[in-house]
């Protein structure tokens, strides 16, 4: 039986080219996760933003009430007259005696750095198909070994007298 080394390597080229195109291309399999969860990071660091937004906008409203005054000024270390200021003084933080700092107006939180844009982008169609170029030669290399191995099984040798040394 002859084997048609060719069309063998023709049709795996365009078998793994089109798996390599639907795994690892520009809208294959990898890409569309990573970009779901790059989408899915962005809108939970967007609903964040805009609880954050509506909490400032209520603020905002009621920054000049009576209630909301005294409490940013406690927030800031300030005290009214007659009240007694205690302080807690623990070994791990810093305390600010009445100075105000940064974290006490964000209300302690510190926000994490913003998503990273960069992502997998995919592998080009040529880059595809020179992988699948690559894979397909080495498995019909190795196509060929085993089958010139089995070959040589097959068939006696034959030797004769000065010609037909041939196998």
């Amino acid at each position: 039986m002859t084997r048609n080394y060719v069309a063998l390597f023709i049709s795996i080229i365009i078998v793994l080219t089109a798996l390599f195109e639907g795994f690892l291309g520009i809208h294959g399999m990898v890409v569309n996760t990573r970009l779901a969860n790059l989408v899915e990071k962005k809108q939970q660091l967007l609903d964040v933003q805009k609880l954050e937004l509506y909490n400032l906008e209520q603020r905002l409203e009621h920054v000049w009430d009576e209630d909301e005054l005294l409490d940013r000024a406690k927030m800031m270390g300030y005290i009214q007259n007659g009240e007694t200021p205690y302080y807690f003084i623990h070994a791990e933080e810093n305390t600010s005696f009445g100075e105000g700092s940064v974290a006490s107006w964000q209300g302690g939180r510190s926000f994490a750095d913003p998503v990273a844009t960069h992502t997998f982008m995919g592998i080009s169609l040529w880059l595809n198909l020179v992988l699948a170029s690559i894979v397909s030669c080495v498995l019909v290399g190795i196509l060929k070994i085993v089958g010139r191995a089995h070959k040589d099984k097959d068939f006696p040798k034959r030797v004769g007298k000065g010609h037909g040394n041939y196998r």
